[in-house]
């Protein structure tokens, strides 16, 4: 997983993104972006792992500016296969979505990556 998140840390700020794992830690300013993955499936025969990384963004200056973030997001990730010290990265875009927050003038988005890893031996 260390590699998985280390390659997607690097891309995101190679963009330019604002961007942190887990949550955000410095002062605030819009937009900003918070990167979370979750595993689902893991495979001993093959050694293998599919799992979803999620980077939430919030904005308070419009919906469009979220947006286009995606779709940076999306033309940079729509398959990438790369391999990291001893694993095979496979990530593809998998969408965004855009999320109520109940708040006049703050704005938020979930862009979801599918990824699925093969470790060596």
């Amino acid at each position: 997983m260390i590699e998985v998140l280390s390659y997607i840390n690097e891309v995101l700020h190679g963009m330019g993104m604002p961007y942190e794992f887990g949550s955000w830690s410095q002062s605030l300013r819009y937009p900003y972006f918070v990167g979370g993955y979750i595993e689902t499936d893991t495979r001993f025969e093959d050694n293998s792992s599919s799992g979803l990384f999620e980077i939430n963004g919030w904005t308070t200056g419009s919906r469009l500016e979220l947006m286009e973030w995606a779709d940076k997001i999306h033309e940079d990730f729509l398959d990438i296969q790369v391999i990291r010290g001893d694993t095979l990265l496979h990530i593809t875009s998998g969408g965004a979505q855009d999320i109520p927050t109940g708040m006049d003038g703050l704005y938020r988005i979930t862009i979801t990556l599918n990824v699925q890893t093969w470790k060596g031996k």
